[in-house]
């Protein structure tokens, strides 16, 4: 069973199901790309439509919440507003072909197939700058940075760490105003030096970035509408960044 439909109200709706050697007991959760069913190898299908039925109310509550989030997903269309650094800005759509424009009021975007892919790696090379500047700028220094950082579209977090040393950030935050992006950076950096989110960590993060209560809540109302735009398949690929030499 890799995934099934189930009726709710007279509305289908699809749940991807995903068996897990690891997992102890079955879960729900909302994903980006929609309602994910985890269960252990031993589960049966009719143990997991039994576990569903009886959390119906959870899923109609989150089938309501992620419908209003799509609801507030900028569109990218001839005189919308699509998300940079923290602001919106509108959008002029052009027939003839050349990719993405912005001259710090207005996205003059080619209106073809591949305009969303476009200004996917549009965002992806801004966010490499706005890394490097923060870098240069000595943001890191104050932590055991690492050397290697890459961004990337990660599915369901903002940045990770790893244990070779590198960071990865999610190429998304380059929407979110400079602060928030700060934020997450330093956040995987203090990871290097505390692992779990105890206080140590948190008291760690306040005196390199003291009020980073702030961005952290931003991230938390608005983190679904970078999420979702651009539509997940229409991202590029991963830019790898060298930390530049003090």
């Amino acid at each position: 069973m890799t995934g099934y439909e189930i009726e709710l109200s007279g509305e289908k709706v699809v749940l991807q199901v995903v068996r897990n050697r690891r997992c102890r007991r079955m879960g729900l959760v909302m994903g980006r790309d929609g309602l994910r069913l985890t269960l252990p190898q031993s589960c049966s299908e009719r143990q997991a439509k039994a576990f569903v039925a009886a959390n119906e109310s959870w899923i109609r509550k989150h089938l309501a919440e992620r419908r209003r989030q799509v609801d507030s997903l900028p569109v990218l269309e001839d005189g919308g507003k699509i998300p940079f650094k923290g602001e919106c800005f509108e959008v002029q759509l052009r027939r003839e072909y050349g990719g993405v424009e912005f001259d710090g009021r207005v996205f003059r975007i080619a209106d073809y197939p591949g305009s969303r892919r476009s200004l996917a790696r549009w965002y992806m090379r801004q966010a490499a700058d706005l890394l490097l500047d923060m870098l240069r700028a000595g943001r890191a220094d104050e932590c055991s940075a690492p050397k290697v950082f890459r961004l990337r579209d990660l599915t369901s977090r903002w940045g990770s760490c790893s244990g070779s040393g590198s960071v990865s950030l999610n190429w998304r935050l380059i929407m979110a105003p400079e602060r928030v992006f700060e934020y997450v950076l330093l956040h995987e950096l203090v990871h290097f030096e505390v692992n779990s989110h105890n206080r140590a960590f948190w008291q760690a993060l306040g005196r390199i970035l003291p009020g980073y209560k702030e961005p952290r809540q931003w991230l938390s109302r608005n983190g679904h509408i970078l999420m979702g735009f651009p539509e997940p398949s229409k991202i590029p690929g991963m830019v790898r960044i060298v930390r530049p030499s003090s």
